[in-house]
């Protein structure tokens, strides 16, 4: 099923050699030897490519079984369907005979302190979600408007043409988690180039836009629960890393007053090291977003509180468990629709 990696006419050593050679570290070693036969056969022979979960998801999952077996701590951060990720896990552990967590921690205590090397001055331009809503809805239709298609249609093609054929001669779906498929416009408009027609068309260009607001709306999930704590941390003890929120929510004259003055300001006065006013004070924006509880940045506490949860509720097939990340993604899936029907289900039978 998978080509094999440590056998064939080049490798040096046949693939129980190398699983039983002694230069794994002990932790590794004693779960090799605990493992069962068929995911002993398969780490020697791990795919060259990660198999997709939608295709082939008994591969993807066996895959991910045998990562928590090897790997507890990476197992557990990692969905079963993420199989780039879970493979690329598997091949470090393969190539340096110690377990992946291992050299992140390792790494995580060598590197110590998130302080930059030099003094990093940082703006977010921020605008309010219910403003910023209507501008990216006019930014799909813009980008339709000067041949987005188009440049969809080319990519379709080279992706198509670069994929192999399987065994009845027509071209495998496309796994819109892998690559290329994952942009944003190309997966919204598949069903359309597929098959044209005006609704699927609209369809279409409502998913795009919702699909970019989604982004949008991670990216300030990440400025706030992953950047602003690494510049709390780096300017613990001296301020090296100010960072400034400038509010772009009203745009043309007020473009100028809120967000181009300030911010040619605050750059002159940071390169020429005088005081710099508080970040908190700059707008009534600036004063709410930049208000963040004090998170634990260490790369091995970020690594823990991440892992994630199988949900024994919604997890129908064991092969196919649900998996949700822990803390606010966990308490967030709880209160969805379809858990607490099927939780209710569940009481009643």
């Amino acid at each position: 099923m998978f080509p094999n990696r440590l056998t064939g006419p080049n490798a040096p050593q046949s693939a129980a050699n190398t699983l039983n050679s002694s230069d794994w570290s002990k932790e590794v070693s004693d779960s090799i030897a605990a493992l069962p036969p068929n995911l002993l056969q398969l780490f020697g022979s791990l795919p060259e490519e990660p198999p997709s979960a939608k295709t082939n998801p008994d591969e993807a999952f066996d895959l991910h079984c045998l990562l928590c077996l090897l790997d507890p701590p990476l197992g557990n951060r990692w969905h079963w369907r993420d199989t780039r990720k879970v493979l690329r896990s598997l091949n470090i552990i393969l190539e340096s005979r110690r377990r992946a967590s291992d050299i992140f921690f390792d790494q995580s205590r060598e590197t110590g302190s998130c302080k930059p090397r030099f003094r990093t001055l940082c703006f977010w331009l921020y605008a309010e979600p219910s403003r910023l809503r209507p501008r990216l809805d006019s930014r799909v239709d813009e980008m339709i408007r000067k041949g987005l298609l188009d440049e969809i249609r080319s990519l379709r093609a080279t992706a198509e043409a670069g994929r192999k054929k399987n065994a009845t001669n027509e071209i495998s779906q496309a796994d819109f988690t892998l690559g290329i498929y994952q942009s944003i416009g190309y997966k919204e408009f598949d069903a359309y180039l597929t098959s044209p027609t005006d609704l699927l068309f609209r369809e279409a260009v409502d998913l795009m836009k919702l699909s970019t607001r989604q982004y949008a709306k991670k990216q300030i999930s990440w400025m706030r629960n992953k950047l602003l704590p690494a510049v709390l941390q780096a300017n613990a003890e001296e301020l090296t890393t100010p960072l400034y929120l400038l509010d772009a929510t009203d745009l043309e004259e007020d473009w100028v007053f809120n967000v181009s003055e300030p911010g040619v300001k605050i750059m002159e006065d940071f390169l020429d090291y005088k005081q710099l006013p508080e970040p908190n004070s700059l707008s009534e924006n600036a004063a709410k977003m930049l208000r963040i509880d004090q998170k634990d940045t260490d790369p091995t506490s970020v690594l823990k509180a991440q892992r994630k949860i199988i949900c024994p509720v919604c997890t129908l097939q064991v092969d196919r468990p649900v998996m949700i990340e822990g803390g606010d993604s966990w308490m967030a899936h709880q209160k969805t629709r379809i858990h607490k029907k099927l939780a209710a289900k569940a009481n009643i039978e």
